[in-house]
């Protein structure tokens, strides 16, 4: 059998839009950390990160 894939969405809940969608057969830490840094980078201010 093939490998799974993982999937980290990541979604502004104030207008329901996506901003960033990863996918692959592994995610590790320091992919999510440049995710991150770009999504959330010192233009923008980050009230809470809540992941599922």
């Amino acid at each position: 059998m093939g490998e799974g894939f993982e999937l980290s969405i990541f979604i502004d809940e104030g207008v329901r839009e996506a901003l960033a969608i990863e996918v692959d057969t592994s995610l590790p830490t320091d992919r999510m950390i440049r995710v991150l840094d770009h999504l959330f980078g010192p233009l923008r201010k980050v009230r809470e990160i809540v992941h599922d």
